[in-house]
């Protein structure tokens, strides 16, 4: 992870007993994503979908895991109907509106860790977290998606909604909605996405004790020499583990064309 990150100068009490929270954020628009599927021979199949691009549905999604605790999922929804003077992102109260639903829903200190998007670094969402005692946040290198598992349940999300076409925005945040919550009752699926980071996310039964570490420090940066064995340097070194491992590879049928509606 960066130096430089958010809250580094708090006591990390989310070392002990807290939750490790991973955070993203991703669009859906009413051009569908592209799907695979078999197809006759010389016949390609086209998926009929509105022309119209104005309006998206932005959603943030929160994965937070804890050894020998239930994972969980938060997400947060904004629609964007594409009219003049209307934000086409989510704000810094959006996001921390987020953080504090999981911190309400765990009741435990938290240990973010994020990507470097402009407001997620901005002095609006310093100065939050720094009046938040039980938050510590640390940033990802840049262009390292491999290393945030909630990248993991975009793909995922997006997967189940190749090939629909929605021409209505409501229906899509209707969709995406349903969507997350049912992962929220699946959290075997959520610990696939944890799996691929590495060792550091391999859950303990619920019924197993954690053992606790009696001091805690915040690592400066990655593979700092001297940092105590808190739950931050697990995750760093893991982290870096899964920052040399790649998605496999395999043989896939050919992709869905996609055509305008007539």
């Amino acid at each position: 992870m960066e130096g430089g990150d958010l809250g580094v100068g708090k006591t990390t009490r989310a070392a002990c007993g807290g939750f490790i929270c991973f955070e993203d954020e991703a669009g859906f628009t009413r051009r569908p994503p592209t799907g695979r599927t078999w197809g006759r021979c010389g016949v390609t199949p086209v998926v009929k979908v509105s022309g119209r691009r104005s309006g998206k549905v932005s959603v943030a999604g929160l994965i937070a895991m804890r050894p020998g605790s239930r994972t969980r999922l938060c997400h947060r929804l904004r629609r964007h109907t594409g009219h003049k003077g209307e934000r086409r992102s989510l704000s810094e109260r959006d996001y921390i509106d987020l953080i504090d639903g999981m911190h309400h829903l765990v009741k435990a200190p938290l240990v973010l860790v994020w990507d470097r998007l402009n407001t997620h670094v901005s002095h609006a969402m310093r100065d939050l977290v720094e009046a938040r005692e039980w938050l510590t946040v640390f940033t990802l290198p840049a262009y390292a998606p491999e290393l945030n598992a909630v990248e993991y349940l975009w793909a995922h999300v997006k997967h189940s909604l190749a090939n629909l076409a929605s021409v209505a925005l409501d229906h899509l945040e209707a969709l995406v909605r349903n969507r997350l919550k049912r992962l929220q009752y699946r959290p075997t699926v959520l610990d696939g996405f944890l799996g691929r980071l590495g060792r550091f996310c391999r859950r303990q039964p619920a019924h197993a004790e954690v053992a606790r570490p009696q001091r805690v420090s915040v690592p400066a940066s990655v593979g700092e020499p001297g940092a105590d064995r808190s739950v931050e340097g697990v995750a760093v070194d893991a982290l870096q583990e899964a920052a040399h491992c790649g998605p496999g590879r395999g043989d896939r049928p050919s992709r869905l064309a996609q055509g305008p509606a007539k």
